[in-house]
């Protein structure tokens, strides 16, 4: 039976063979599985966050189209209230509530609008 075992270790390479160096880093191995798990789940969020933001760019360029409009709208408004409001006055005719009330709209819609004009211009010029 020595003589087996003797003959089966006479078959072996005599050469050590480092083994060492093929030993893997664990915990490297671990780092690497959470930092691509991280990157998977960055970029579930990166795909919302894309089609969230061409969702608010076509709003934004939607609302910059609307804000001239806003603004010519207000213009034509207070123009034509401001000559009602002479005529008015001439033929000594009440002006009605809804019309005083136009007018505040067209204010408080006049600052919104610079508002958001300010706000989108902000945005292009970045």
């Amino acid at each position: 039976m020595k003589n087996n075992i003797e003959k089966v270790y006479g078959k072996l390479p005599k050469k050590k063979l480092g083994l060492k160096k093929h030993k893997i880093d664990l915990n490297l191995a671990d780092d690497l599985m959470q930092k691509s798990d991280d990157l998977s789940t960055l970029f579930s969020f990166a795909e919302d966050d894309n089609d969230f933001l061409g969702g608010a760019v076509q709003r934004i360029l939607m609302i910059d189209t609307e804000l001239i409009d806003n603004k010519r709208l207000i213009e034509e408004f207070q123009e034509e209230y401001f000559k009602f409001l002479d005529l008015a006055n001439e033929l000594g005719v009440e002006i009605p509530n809804e019309i005083f009330n136009g007018l505040a709209i067209s204010e408080q819609l006049s600052r919104l609008t610079d508002d958001m004009t300010f706000k989108i211009n902000s945005i292009k010029n970045k």
